[in-house]
């Protein structure tokens, strides 16, 4: 009698982001966050990439319907929602595209958490936001210097706010947080919390080169392998204390679940 198979497709791990998250799938240059999570839910979820360069939290809220499937097509099984890298930005030369304010970012992180398209699904997604990454803002000067600008608007203690806003939102909602900034700035030495108070923290021009930082940061703002290594890690360990049974180790995989053979077992 043949193998009854199983009806549809995978839950999903939808990663829902900007250019980090779009970037987590190369490989080029060594360990990359979404195919690192691939291959630890293989045959168990299906591990999709939805991240957008350059887009912030109001592009997120206009194009979550389109990359968002209705529960009769599949199952959200988790969600990361992984913005501010782009809203906090605040100058030249997409000022005027990319910039939202603390208060629009932090309403529309609530916006995207309680969308009615995520809350059609039965049972909810599980949901993880991902706080932005500090910025290395000597190697940005490096670069905007040779691409033709004169001042850097990229301020890690500028990107720390909307961090705090990531965690703040996070608590208020009972949504877990992956705050990327402060495992990164603990790494660089940093004990202040979000606000510099009279001391320049690590990333700042005024605290000079952070040998730390760059080993994460390729260009003072996407991740390099080490600094995707660790986004990984942070992301399965809120998995593990939150919901226990859905780590990698703890779901069964379709040859579990269906007695699909290994390919030396088929006659």
């Amino acid at each position: 009698m043949p193998i009854q198979l199983p009806v549809g497709p995978l839950d999903q791990f939808l990663l829902f982001g900007d250019s980090i998250t779009e970037k987590s799938n190369d490989q080029e240059h060594g360990f990359a966050f979404a195919s690192a999570l691939q291959n630890a839910y293989m045959l168990k979820l299906d591990v999709i990439n939805r991240g957008f360069g350059g887009y912030n939290t109001n592009n997120a809220l206009e194009i979550l319907p389109a990359i968002l499937p209705a529960p009769s097509q599949a199952r959200v099984r988790f969600l990361t929602i992984f913005f501010g890298a782009n809203d906090s930005n605040l100058g030249p030369p997409l000022v005027d595209t990319q910039y939202v304010s603390i208060p629009d970012f932090t309403q529309n992180l609530r916006d995207l958490i309680s969308h009615p398209l995520i809350a059609a699904h039965n049972p909810p997604p599980k949901i993880i936001l991902i706080a932005p990454p500090p910025i290395e803002e000597t190697f940005i000067a490096r670069e905007d210097v040779r691409n033709g600008y004169t001042e850097v608007m990229r301020y890690n203690r500028n990107t720390a706010l909307y961090a705090e806003a990531v965690t703040k939102v996070g608590k208020e909602t009972g949504t877990p947080v992956v705050d990327l900034w402060s495992v990164f700035m603990a790494k660089a030495g940093w004990v202040g919390g979000y606000h510099e108070d009279g001391v320049s923290m690590p990333g700042s021009i005024a605290a000079g080169f952070s040998d730390v930082l760059k080993s994460f940061l390729d260009d003072g703002l996407h991740l390099t392998p080490a600094g995707y290594k660790i986004m990984f890690e942070e992301v399965l360990k809120v998995i593990r204390e939150n919901w226990p049974d859905q780590t990698p180790e703890a779901l069964k995989s379709l040859r579990d679940l269906h007695g699909l053979k290994f390919w030396y077992e088929v006659e």
